[in-house]
């Protein structure tokens, strides 16, 4: 299960709605949060929970008991909490979650003897080289766990470090020292035991955890939800709800028609979507939903597959078996946003009109398909 939230910035104007954090310069004064949670192996979506922009991740609405006992949550540092940990943790093993996330620099951790752990001298000095060990966490009711450490190459430090601080400057605040340090190195988390998962399939599972990060990024990019064209508050506010709208309707019929595939392509599917939102919303208006919907799902079944990759294996490949990269993935370049009289191409949805669901042969989309 994979647990984030995004936040939405919204006019201030809606200020006595959703309430902000009131970032730099008065920016962000209204806030939207949306609170998402995603089954990674089925594809089902909770949430999206709205709450104000300042809610904190810590409270998040989703409620603990709906993670499934035996079940992995996997979440970011924001959602890092003690007694988020002893709620997952459980009083015993027919009642426990289990919990994987990164280490929060200001979280204390101890021995089994209850001696502080001064991580810094045990960090591992060579690139790729790990540690292991148990450890309890005074926090969470002396909750043990095991914590994991590796070092990355100086280009992913850079990385995380520019991340950082980018991330600090969207909000008007200013990075720690101590977060800058520990940029350097990957450490986790976790109460899963050994003869569950190793070492290896903990930090597999960890960049697992950006799939939940893209589902944000592909409502924000490809669906808009972001971005309007009016200058009325509540029209705009009317445009998230119905944006969001669109998003969890779309994630159903990926889930209902592609999900089963680990090789699988969100994208691509999503692009299917979109492409075929016309034709949807005309079959429920005629009454012939269920056919409309059945040739749009063939059209994901017939083409919106990943494409498996030697160098820098995708998350299906390394959950799969494929071992990790050892040096860190080229950042992708920022696209340029798509102009208005820009034809647009369809690379997804191959077998479209061999499958019968066109009338008219495959090939790029009309110029006025959405």
């Amino acid at each position: 299960m994979l647990e984030d939230s995004s936040t939405l910035t919204l006019p201030e104007e809606l200020v006595e709605l959703w309430l902000g954090t009131g970032g730099k310069q008065g920016v962000g004064q209204a806030a939207l949060k949306l609170c998402v949670r995603l089954d990674l192996r089925h594809g089902t979506l909770q949430g999206p929970e709205l709450t104000d922009g300042r809610h904190s991740d810590k409270r998040s609405p989703l409620a603990l008991e709906e993670v499934p006992v035996g079940g992995l949550s996997i979440t970011d540092l924001g959602f890092a909490d003690g007694a988020r940990f002893r709620q997952l943790h459980g009083r015993s093993a027919s009642q426990r979650r289990y919990f994987l996330t990164r280490w929060p620099p200001r979280l204390i951790v101890q021995t089994r003897s209850h001696h502080r752990l001064d991580l810094r001298a045990l960090a591992p000095r060579q690139v790729g080289e790990h540690l292991e060990m148990g450890v309890i966490l005074p926090t969470a009711g002396n909750v043990p766990v095991r914590l994991l450490m590796e070092r990355v190459p100086a280009e992913e430090a850079s990385q995380r470090r520019e991340r950082l601080r980018r991330e600090a400057h969207e909000k008007g605040r200013e990075v720690s020292e101590e977060s800058l340090f520990w940029c350097e190195w990957t450490i986790v988390l976790t109460n899963v035991p050994r003869r569950l998962l190793t070492s290896e399939q903990v930090l597999v599972l960890l960049a697992a955890r950006w799939q939940i990060e893209r589902l944000f990024c592909q409502w924000k990019e490809d669906g808009q939800l972001d971005r309007w064209r009016s200058f009325d508050p509540w029209r705009i506010l009317c445009e998230v709800y119905a944006k969001l709208c669109a998003m969890v309707i779309q994630q159903w019929l990926i889930q209902l028609g592609y999900w089963h595939d680990p090789m699988h392509s969100v994208v691509k599917a999503a692009q299917v979507c979109r492409r075929e939102a016309g034709r949807i919303m005309v079959g429920l208006r005629e009454g012939r939903l269920e056919t409309v919907l059945t040739s749009v799902l063939a059209c994901m079944q017939s083409g919106c597959r990943l494409n498996s990759r030697h160098r820098q294996p995708n998350t299906a490949q390394m959950l799969a078996g494929v071992p990790r990269p050892s040096q860190p993935r080229t950042p992708p370049k920022q696209r340029p946003r798509r102009s208005k009289d820009r034809r647009r191409t369809w690379p997804a949805g191959r077998g479209w009109a061999r499958r019968g669901g066109r009338d008219y042969p495959a090939g790029p989309s009309p110029q006025g398909s959405t």
